[in-house]
């Protein structure tokens, strides 16, 4: 019987706008050595001003994962609002 306890690993995520995540994602790994891109969702048909950019990404720095969100559109309609409207946001 293994009686170590096992340990949940927290994966950090940086939010981007702009359409940044990708650049940033390529700034980090190129900065740290034993690093690499582990997946990349872009966005498609659904969103078509912004198809083909990068919805996420994720990525290891050392071994230690990252993921790269990059929110345009959902910062941009929570920075209007004085009270969170939670149907807008996903809407975003």
């Amino acid at each position: 019987m293994n009686t170590k306890k096992r340990v949940q690993k927290i994966t950090p995520f940086l939010w981007f706008v702009d359409g940044k995540a990708e650049e940033a994602t390529n700034f980090y790994i190129s900065l740290f050595k034993n690093s690499k891109i582990v997946g990349i969702t872009r966005y498609g048909d659904e969103m078509p001003h912004m198809k083909g950019k990068v919805l996420t990404a994720v990525f290891e720095l050392n071994g230690q994962k990252f993921m790269a969100i990059d929110g345009d559109a959902p910062m941009q309609a929570l920075m209007k609002m004085t009270k969170i409207d939670v149907k807008v946001l996903m809407q975003a």
